[in-house]
């Protein structure tokens, strides 16, 4: 466990963020922790090989908020079309995320996971046989 923490220290450290005038420590990327846990299981004598695995993948997921483009102000201009092409970026996997859940959750035959990164590196956290769950934090301001 000690080790699983070390690596999402990590991962955390290599997120891209900036300030902008709503947040201090805005998110300009999504994270992606994906944890493998596997359990091992032996019958009689530990020293037996007779006994079986449980493979469990666990993916912690930090989105990035989605951005409303044009009205949205930046604290150094400079970085202003470098943060918009960001903004574009992040939108789009959003949109593309809710068709994905959009469609499972109505049982259509087609979700798009193929047209976002972020969504084809889910796509077995979101469908078949896994349990997902979902923590969101939304603000009502409308003055971003």
């Amino acid at each position: 466990m000690k080790h699983a923490m070390e690596e999402i220290k990590k991962a955390y450290q290599q997120r891209i963020v900036t300030s902008t005038a709503m947040n201090e420590v805005s998110s300009r990327s999504h994270c992606i922790i994906s944890l493998l846990v596997l359990q091992c299981f032996s019958y009689g004598d530990i020293t037996d090989s007779a006994g079986f695995q449980i493979r469990s993948r666990v993916n912690l997921v930090d989105l990035a908020g989605s951005e409303r483009g044009r009205t949205r102000k930046w604290n150094v201009k400079s970085d202003c079309i470098e943060r918009e092409e960001e903004a574009i970026n992040i939108n789009k996997s959003l949109l593309v995320l809710n068709q994905v859940i959009s469609n499972l959750s109505e049982n259509k035959s087609y979700a798009p996971f193929g047209e976002s990164k972020l969504t084809r590196l889910l796509k077995n956290s979101l469908g078949g046989n896994a349990f997902t769950v979902l923590v969101v934090n939304v603000s009502p301001s409308t003055k971003d």
